[in-house]
């Protein structure tokens, strides 16, 4: 287990500071949660007015106490990722997702109030999480997978974000659909070396020295 945490500590660290926050939201007030959350929201208020500091704090916090629902698709899929693909690159994988899906899902929001398409009630919408980062990540995940395995793993995906789209339809759902998309896009992160290849032990996970794990090629 301490070789698993080891492998992938960025996802441990962020679920730390998760668990952290939500312990704070439950032993607040519901007028002091909605205050923390609507401070912290990538709204379109916000984002006008104090970009970088919205985008970078809504990630640190879970609206609804999800945090035990999030805590399992971290072991599943975010911290095998960040073990095949290094914490360099699974942290581009996974801000582009989270800045990128809330930047243009943001600017469909503008454009839809400006049109009269959508009320101006959602400029102030409280908007915070890890879904974006989390669906990119998961979208990426794909490439990692077995062949037989990849399109099963990618329909579910799509599956999920369509259904939210058909079923929820708000800006939220939308921005799941866009935050996969952008994921299956990051295809060429996977071209570098895996950080542990298929099959390597668990070893080198643990933090093996460099030219003595398995398969590593012997001097003449």
């Amino acid at each position: 287990m301490f070789a698993f945490v080891r492998a992938s500590p960025a996802t441990f660290v962020y679920l730390a500071i998760l668990t952290v926050t939500t312990w704070v939201l439950v032993g607040a007030s519901p007028k002091v949660v909605g205050a923390l959350l609507e401070d912290q929201s990538t709204n379109l208020h916000h984002l006008t007015h104090d970009p970088v500091r919205v985008l970078i704090r809504s990630a640190f916090w879970l609206s609804n106490y999800e945090l035990l629902f999030w805590a399992t698709l971290f072991l599943v899929v975010l911290a095998p990722a960040e073990r095949w693909l290094g914490t360099s690159r699974w942290l581009v994988a996974f801000i582009s997702g989270h800045v990128g899906a809330t930047l243009l899902t943001s600017a469909g929001i503008w454009l839809a109030i400006r049109n009269g398409f959508a009320p101006a009630r959602l400029a102030n919408v409280v908007d915070v999480g890890v879904s974006y980062g989390f669906g990119a990540v998961a979208a990426l995940f794909t490439y990692r997978l077995p062949r037989r395995w990849r399109v099963v793993w990618a329909a579910g995906l799509a599956s999920y974000a369509l259904g939210g789209i058909l079923i929820d339809g708000s800006f939220t759902a939308y921005g799941h659909a866009v935050a996969l998309l952008i994921g299956f896009a990051l295809y060429p992160l996977t071209r570098a070396p895996a950080e542990f290849p298929l099959g390597a032990h668990e070893d080198t996970a643990a933090g093996a020295a460099p030219g003595t794990g398995p398969g590593t090629p012997r001097p003449a």
